[in-house]
């Protein structure tokens, strides 16, 4: 996946918009939230809402 959009270093969970990707992925498109697992900015998790 690729995806692009504002990265927030408080707390704030970026919205990022998916613009593509490779293979079965090539013309995915949607959104991607980021959250922050920990104050130190080491764990993520990430959520994908796909459309084809």
């Amino acid at each position: 996946m690729v995806v692009q959009g504002p990265y927030y270093d408080d707390l704030h969970d970026p919205l990022l918009a998916i613009t593509g990707g490779t293979a079965a992925y090539a013309d995915a498109r949607g959104q991607m939230t980021l959250h922050a697992l920990d104050a130190q900015g080491t764990k993520y998790r990430f959520t994908y809402a796909i459309s084809r």
